[in-house]
C-alpha cells in the first residue's frame, strides 16, 4: 500500500488538468451565458412602454407583455411563450429608444 501523499497529489493534479482542458469551452460558454443574463436583468423596461409600438413582436407577446408589464428584459425572458429572439428585438427596440431620446434636441419653452 502506497501512502505517498506527494504522488497522491500529482495524480490528483493531472485529472484536474485533464478535466479542465476537456471542458474549457463549455465553461467559457456557461460564463458568457451568465454575463449575458446580467445584462438582461439590469436593463429595465420603461413604465410607459407601449409594446404595440416594437416591430417585431407577436400579438401574442404583445399581449402578454402587456398584461405583466416585466420590469426588465431577463423578467421578459421568464414569461411564458417569450423567446430569446423576442427579447433581443425588445432590447433593440429598447436601445433605438434611448438612443433617440438622448440625440433629440430639447425644445426651449418660450
Amino acid at each position: 500500500m502506497n501512502l505517498d501523499i506527494a504522488t497522491v497529489d500529482a495524480d490528483l493534479d493531472i485529472v484536474s488538468v485533464e478535466t479542465t482542458a476537456k471542458y474549457e469551452g463549455y465553461l467559457v460558454r456557461q460564463q458568457q451565458a451568465v454575463e449575458r443574463n446580467r445584462k438582461l436583468e439590469s436593463t429595465r423596461i420603461p413604465r410607459d412602454m407601449t409594446f404595440e409600438g416594437v416591430p417585431g413582436l407577436s400579438r401574442e407577446l404583445v399581449q402578454r407583455f402587456t398584461q405583466t408589464r416585466p420590469e426588465t428584459l431577463g423578467q421578459a425572458l421568464r414569461i411564458p411563450g417569450s423567446t430569446p429572439a423576442a427579447v433581443a428585438v425588445l432590447g433593440a427596440h429598447l436601445r433605438q429608444r434611448s438612443a433617440a431620446s438622448l440625440s433629440s434636441p430639447s425644445e426651449a419653452i418660450g
